[in-house]
C-alpha cells in the first residue's frame, strides 16, 4: 500500500519575564497610575521616567513622586500593532510634559477616537495599567485630565 504523510500545525508559545530591577518601583507605581520619578538632590533636575543617577552632573538621584499629571505636548495618531498584540488598532501616542519633571515622557491615550482627538496642549493624567500587559511599559498609559 501507500504510504500517506500527515502534517500537524507546530505552536511554539514563549512567555518572557521581563526584569525591571532598579526599575521595578517606578513600573509598580505605573501600575496603578503613580508617577514615581527622580530628583538630583544637587542641581534638582526632576526626570520621570526616574533615572539612577543625574544626566547633567553624574549624582545618584533620590525617588519622588510627582501628581501623575501632564500635557500633551506631542502626538501621533494612527494604527499599530501593540507590543505583543496581534492586530493593529487606533492609537494615540503622546509626549507628555509631566508636571514638575524637565523631561517628557512617552505614553499612549487610553482611548483613541478620531472624533475626539487628543492634541496638543490636552491636560492628561496617568491612567494605571489598563488589562494586563506583557511588556513592563505597557503600563505608561494616559486619560484626559477630568480635574481641569
Amino acid at each position: 500500500g501507500l504510504m500517506t504523510e500527515q502534517s500537524f500545525p507546530l505552536v511554539l508559545a514563549l512567555n518572557y519575564h521581563h526584569a525591571t530591577g532598579e526599575m521595578a518601583p517606578y513600573f509598580e507605581a505605573l501600575e496603578v497610575g503613580r508617577a514615581r520619578a527622580s530628583k538630583c538632590p544637587t542641581c534638582g533636575d526632576v526626570r520621570m521616567p526616574p533615572r539612577p543617577v543625574c544626566p547633567d552632573d553624574g549624582t545618584q538621584t533620590e525617588a519622588i513622586d510627582l501628581s501623575g499629571a501632564g500635557q500633551v505636548a506631542a502626538v501621533t495618531h494612527g494604527d499599530a500593532v501593540p507590543p505583543f498584540g496581534d492586530h493593529a488598532t487606533p492609537q494615540s501616542f503622546v509626549l507628555v510634559a509631566m508636571d514638575g519633571a524637565d523631561n517628557f515622557m512617552f505614553g499612549r491615550m487610553i482611548d483613541a477616537h478620531a472624533d475626539d482627538a487628543v492634541a496638543v496642549g490636552t491636560r492628561v493624567r496617568l491612567a494605571g495599567a489598563q488589562g494586563a500587559s506583557p511588556h513592563p511599559s505597557g503600563a505608561a498609559v494616559f486619560k484626559r485630565d477630568q480635574d481641569q
